[in-house]
């Protein structure tokens, strides 16, 4: 990694036609810029484009214009990729398999050496406190659980971004509070955190920085501490919203 920014989007666009007629415009020149070592939320309510910000990043798909970096690096180059880590909001699991197990396989996907694979295995398991379930087969785990052992792929090579899709959906309070945990350990030592949720409230207890999707613009950039200081996020954001009616 270099001392560019973890992230910069310019002007991207892109338009998903879903018939001869009618096409949908998912983002509509987005520019944004993330700071190292913070946690960015990228806040929207549903079909405002956050998943599609999320796929360009990843390049599973390209837009029809724009660009975006990763630590100076374009996306679409693998190499940008090996900085990053990435939880959807969804993953499919097989049930039988043991965490650590499936954190092995991880690892040799993305070309950690046997000679380090154990090593790098523990580190992560121990990184999300999965000490315990990481020996029992993951359709026992709980919500919590498995939303823990996503983050522990998405650290197996030391990312220094980190891509969150509505990370605490589904969660329940205790969930929530130990994903709150490792997300600010991750930002203690350095690392930027890019998540897309429209659950405001964990947003606001997280977050350093929020940006605010709309109809595929981003219609707003503020400082979590400058807004709450004032008011709740909530209030905020119902505000930003409503006076951009579509």
């Amino acid at each position: 990694m270099n001392d560019s920014a973890p992230l910069t989007i310019t002007g991207l666009r892109k338009t998903y036609r879903i018939s001869r007629k009618d096409k949908i415009e998912a983002l509509c020149g987005l520019d944004l810029t993330l700071k190292k070592g913070e946690i960015y939320g990228l806040l929207g309510p549903n079909g405002s484009g956050k998943t599609t910000v999320l796929k360009i990043i990843l390049d599973l798909i390209r837009p029809d214009s724009g660009n975006a970096s990763i630590f100076g690096i374009p996306h679409t180059n693998y190499l940008a990729r090996k900085s990053v880590g990435y939880t959807p909001e969804e993953a499919g699991f097989f049930g039988f398999m043991k965490g650590k197990d499936f954190l092995k396989i991880c690892a040799q996907l993305i070309g950690i050496s046997k000679a380090e694979n154990a090593r790098e295995v523990a580190r992560v398991i121990s990184a999300i406190s999965l000490e315990t379930e990481s020996e029992r087969k993951i359709k026992t785990y709980s919500k919590g659980a498995r939303q823990r052992l996503l983050i522990a792929q998405a650290l197996l090579n030391n990312p220094g971004l980190l891509l969150l899709d509505e990370p605490t959906s589904g969660l329940d309070p205790i969930g929530i509070n130990c994903l709150r945990e490792i997300l600010s350990n991750l930002k203690n030592e350095g690392v930027t955190i890019f998540l897309c949720s429209h659950l405001l409230t964990e947003v606001e207890k997280i977050a350093d920085r929020i940006g605010i999707l709309l109809n595929g613009m981003l219609i707003e950039e503020a400082e979590v501490s400058a807004i709450t200081a004032h008011s709740k996020l909530e209030d905020y954001f119902m505000q930003k919203v409503g006076s951009n009616p579509e």
